[in-house]
């Protein structure tokens, strides 16, 4: 088998096991009410691992003084990403493209912040629309 082969069967066996279907909108020009659909390139369904990495960071009471409690705790943030195998795409999604969720209803539009190859597949960054 060639490695071009292996890498197909690989990206659709990581796919069956851990992807959701995902609706891409392709987003063109922004006017003054957003960004508008890119009429260039279709809106369509794709399946993608949908991935939040957590990073913690400390938060403190800075403020010196007066009847302040003192306090101290861990604020937990995260940075959104998608991983799409290639093939899904005739050119790679571009930044300010949307993603939805598709198989969670009420999940948050996403936004791509960067896309990024890592060989097998694209990692989309996503930023959180609400």
């Amino acid at each position: 088998m060639n490695r071009d082969a292996f890498e197909s069967r690989l990206n659709r066996a990581v796919d069956k096991t851990f992807a959701e279907r995902w609706l891409f909108r392709p987003m063109g020009e922004t006017d003054i009410t957003g960004p508008r659909p890119d009429p260039e390139r279709r809106e369509r369904e794709i399946c993608g691992i949908f991935s939040l990495e957590p990073d913690f960071a400390q938060a403190r009471n800075t403020h010196g003084g007066g009847k302040a409690v003192k306090f101290s705790g861990r604020v937990q943030t995260g940075v959104a990403t998608l991983s799409v195998e290639h093939g899904q795409f005739s050119e790679p999604p571009r930044q300010g493209d949307h993603f939805q969720r598709m198989d969670k209803p009420g999940e948050p539009l996403f936004r791509a912040v960067s896309v990024q190859e890592d060989g097998l597949r694209l990692i989309v960054t996503l930023q959180e629309l609400s």
